[in-house]
């Protein structure tokens, strides 16, 4: 799979049946459900070749997660009203 952006139209097969366009939420949620087996097969609506549901779950998920913004900083809250304290 290549490392183009993630396109929001996916389709996967059911019963020998295309079904689709979803988003790749609407994706995540049947797999995650069980709508989508391990082994069923998904692709993008820019793609011709159908890939194992498992692995394209995956890599999607943790490129999104690698993308998202890191969390705020916690901050130490003694520190800073000892900071405007002194």
């Amino acid at each position: 799979m290549s490392d183009k952006p993630v396109s929001n139209e996916w389709f996967y097969q059911y019963h020998a049946q295309e079904v689709g366009p979803l988003s790749f939420q609407e994706l995540q949620l049947r797999y995650a459900s069980g709508g989508i087996a391990d082994d069923g097969l998904v692709r993008r609506s820019d793609e011709t070749n159908w890939q194992r549901a498992d692995a394209v779950i995956q890599k999607i998920s943790a490129q999104i997660l690698e993308n998202a913004a890191p969390p705020a900083p916690k901050i130490n809250t003694r520190l800073v009203a000892y900071a405007i304290w002194k």
